[in-house]
Formats: structure tokens, sequence, C-alpha cells
């Protein structure tokens, strides 16, 4: 599972950086080519990346650019953060995409607020880096719950939206054995400790004491399940 952003190609990203307009721009006709130094040497270190394939080095000339041009907190640069965080997931690089999308999330906020922008597509996509990266469930969980958050806030909660993100999550929680049972075994009075290690004991088998558990978090996904009954 993977938030897909609608296909832009990443040359209208220039768009973004050196003039300031939506990525929801049909068209890139008539876009005058940057002539100033600074914009000139970031679009040249953008080209040459894109030229070799490296879509992470491509997108990061650019941010570069923004921070240093439009500030940390523009709507500009929290746009990049997000591509940024975005491309290095597709590229594998986890832990540096859940870095970068942490960020992205913050300048986003700084820029256009707790539910504008890109607030839904950077939580989701934090949450889809951490599957990866760290697959713990509470700070996967944490960011689809704020995704979920910003729809309802958005009036969106009674849409196929939202209903297929509920089902989204649930797929992704049990993505890496995220929900997996967890069997443990405890055998007492047939060890004795020797030298740090454990050694078997030749012992009466009467005298040997099992316990025995198991559990598994699959019920983390009923409250997801439960509301997409619920609007379905």
């Amino acid at each position: 599972m993977m938030i897909c952003f609608p296909h832009v190609a990443l040359r209208r990203l220039l768009l973004v950086v050196f003039l300031g307009i939506s990525l929801a721009l049909p068209s890139m006709a008539a876009v005058a080519e940057p002539d100033d130094p600074a914009s000139a040497a970031a679009l040249a270190r953008f080209d040459a990346a894109l030229a070799q394939g490296n879509e992470v080095d491509a997108v990061r000339s650019l941010l570069e650019y923004a921070e240093e041009n439009h500030g940390e907190n523009a709507p500009q640069t929290a746009t990049l953060t997000h591509r940024y965080g975005y491309v290095l997931m597709r590229a594998g690089r986890y832990p540096e995409a859940v870095k970068a999308l942490e960020l992205a999330l913050e300048r986003s906020e700084a820029a256009f607020g707790e539910f504008g922008g890109e607030a839904f597509d950077i939580n989701m996509n934090i949450g889809i880096a951490y599957s990866h990266h760290r697959p713990l469930l509470k700070p996967r969980i944490e960011h689809f719950d704020r995704a979920l958050e910003v729809l309802r806030a958005r009036g969106e909660r009674e849409t196929v939206k939202y209903v297929t993100t509920l089902i989204s999550i649930v797929g992704n929680l049990a993505d890496q054995n995220g929900l997996s049972g967890e069997t443990s075994t405890r055998v007492d009075g047939a060890t004795t400790p020797v030298m740090g290690t454990f050694a078997v004991r030749d012992t009466n088998i009467g005298s040997i004491r099992l316990s025995y558990s198991y559990k598994n978090l699959f019920y983390k996904t009923d409250k997801y399940l439960d509301e997409a009954v619920e609007l379905a």
C-alpha cells in the first residue's frame, strides 16, 4: 500500500519552486526558464540528476533551492519536502523517508494549517514508511488516525475515499507481521543456571511446570473495519 500522487512529471516541480504555481496546473506550456544564477544552477542540478534517473537527487536539488530562497516553512518548500520524502520511500530508503516526511508534515502545518495542503497524504505516507522502516503499530496507527481526522475535518467522512482509506489501513497494519500472534513458553524446574547459561537438569517429569501463552493484535483493526461497514 502506498499513497500515489496524481501523475506529475518531475519537471513540473519547477513550477512550484521557481514560480510558486500549484502542481494541479494541467500544463507547463509557455513557462519561462529561470534566468538568475541561483535558479539556473538549481535547474542544472535537477536536469543532471534526472538525466541519470536519480529522482531523489533531482527533487533534493529543488528542495535545497526552495529552502534557501523561499524559506523552510513556505508552501513551495512544504510541498517539495513531501515529494522528497515520497521519492525516498519509493527508492526503498525508509529511515530517510520517515525523517523527511515528518519534516514535511511540520512544514505543511506551518504553511497550510493542520488540515490543509497535503496533510492527508503526508500522514498516510508516514504510516506507510514506518511499516517498512520499523514495523511498530503505534506510530503507524497514530498517523493513519491523523489522516482520517483530516478527511473528517474536510467533511469527507461519508465518501468512497474515506471508506477505501479505512480498508487500506487494515491491509497495511496486517503487513510486515504487524498483527502476528506472539507465543511465549516457560519451563520451570527443568533447567539449572551454569556459568551464565542454562543446562537441562535430569529431574522427574512431575516436577516440571510448563506455562504457555498466545496473543495477537488483530483487534487493533476492528475500529477501522466497523466504521467501514457502518459507512458502506
